[in-house]
């Protein structure tokens, strides 16, 4: 994937180059997603497709000459168009290869210009609802019957992904590219190398969500490769992975199966966080979901009114008030 989103006939001194290369190093999670931003903001400039937008044209835009009227015209583009991460995407992505553009030999835009071009550029405002939603322990419960009864080699495998999504929270992406190396039976740690950022992390299976594993580990084998692979008609493991629409389609599969109202993977991700949060810290549920803020951990609680009206019953205050002015 990196030799196609970075060709080889580029020159390495190529701002744009330089710019993804630091993030060819990992699955490629990062890379692709800031490619797409460069494509999509090419596309905005120019008034056509993203899909007129050729892998390489992205190396050979005069991003240099962009400047304060252009950057906040795309801006403003990116911002009615699309979601407010994507939005920001574009302007991260741009505006480093802009700051690229400022340390080449020679360079082809001088400090000054890229300051003045960037000087309160704000950060564009996500105001969308949360996507997910809280399931509950009878939905998950009905999910896994529905595996269960499931004869195929496809209701094993589906089992241990929904045991390690409700878990440990992964993103759907890191399901995809999970590998058999990255995960050790013996004490359950899985390691996510494909992780936001392309940062690594891990993960332990225990319990229900260990046995789920084992179980699809003895049906899937141990040829090397994706560790949740795909299964033909006939239910035969095949050599190659799940995409991520492949992993979302199972997911509704299941649920119709179940009786469950239909949900996306992002909920098992907000699921989990929601349950974790009131039995440990939030540093140990970031560490674990691969968050960076605390805030942002926070945000993802979904738990019902009702149970966190509950929580509050399990607060002691020691108020005497009354008995002591009666005693008086």
């Amino acid at each position: 994937m990196a030799a196609q989103l970075i060709p080889s006939t580029i020159e390495r001194g190529n701002p744009v180059y330089t710019y993804l290369a630091r993030y060819a190093a990992g699955r490629g999670n990062t890379l692709r997603a800031f490619h797409a931003a460069l494509r999509e903001a090419v596309a905005l400039l120019t008034g056509t497709g993203i899909q007129a937008v050729a892998f390489d044209q992205v190396y050979f835009f005069p991003w240099h000459q962009l400047d304060r009227q252009a950057v906040t015209m795309l801006l403003s583009m990116a911002r009615e168009r699309h979601a407010p991460s994507t939005a920001n995407r574009i302007k991260c992505v741009v505006k480093g290869v802009q700051e690229e553009c400022c340390l080449t030999q020679p360079p082809l835009l001088d400090w000054d210009r890229f300051h003045s071009t960037w000087h309160r550029q704000v950060k564009i405002p996500n105001r969308r609802e949360k996507a997910g939603r809280y399931v509950t322990d009878g939905e998950i419960d009905a999910l896994f019957r529905a595996c269960a009864q499931d004869a195929s080699a496809a209701g094993v495998r589906d089992a241990a992904m929904l045991a390690w999504g409700f878990t440990e929270g992964p993103r759907v992406s890191e399901v995809s590219e999970a590998r058999l190396e990255d995960y050790e039976p013996a004490s359950g740690c899985l390691v996510i190398v494909s992780g936001k950022g392309d940062k690594p992390r891990t993960n332990y299976l225990s319990n229900g969500a260990g046995e789920a594993m084992a179980d699809w580990l003895e049906l899937r084998g141990d040829a090397p490769g994706a560790l949740f692979l795909a299964i033909d008609r006939l239910g035969r493991a095949q050599g190659h992975g799940l995409s991520t629409t492949a992993i979302q389609a199972m997911l509704q599969k299941r649920c119709a199966h179940a009786g469950v109202k239909a949900f996306s993977w992002h909920s098992l991700r907000r699921t989990f966080i929601s349950n974790a949060l009131p039995l440990m810290d939030v540093g140990a549920v970031m560490g674990i979901v691969g968050h960076a803020s605390a805030s942002t951990t926070a945000g993802y609680d979904r738990r019902p009114e009702q149970a966190k009206r509950d929580a509050t019953t399990k607060l002691h205050v020691p108020y005497r008030g009354k008995l002591l002015r009666a005693a008086a």
